[in-house]
């Protein structure tokens, strides 16, 4: 005898309650992910130069020691902020060094002077 099988209204509602948690879950964490691109132009101002990376927000202001620089156009992940002097940093790693950049150094989408 051919007997089809049918799904308790329960089974169907909890599966499509853990499908609309996991989706929301990766949606607030794509969300929570927030991503700078490296502007050594300042808007297209001047020539593409490397932006250097600071040990602390604050920058030479602080008596923070430079301990690295990004080029140009280098997509980064934002690990913090911190606002010094009415200027905003961004703590994020390039090649395994953490470090500070200021917000003018920076955009939120690629930069492409013309």
């Amino acid at each position: 005898m051919n007997r089809k099988t049918r799904l308790h209204p329960l089974m169907i509602i909890s599966i499509l309650i853990a499908v609309v948690v996991l989706s929301a879950g990766c949606t607030e964490q794509e969300r929570n992910e927030s991503f700078i691109y490296v502007d050594g132009t300042r808007g297209c101002k001047q020539a593409p130069v490397p932006v250097t990376l600071w040990q602390e927000a604050g920058a030479a202001a602080v008596g923070s020691e430079a301990i690295g620089e990004v080029p140009h156009g280098i997509r980064l992940s934002v690990l913090d902020t911190s606002s010094r002097f009415g200027i905003t940093f961004y703590l994020v790693e390039y090649e395994g060094q953490a470090g500070w950049i200021p917000v003018n150094f920076t955009e939120s989408v690629e930069p492409i002077c013309e």
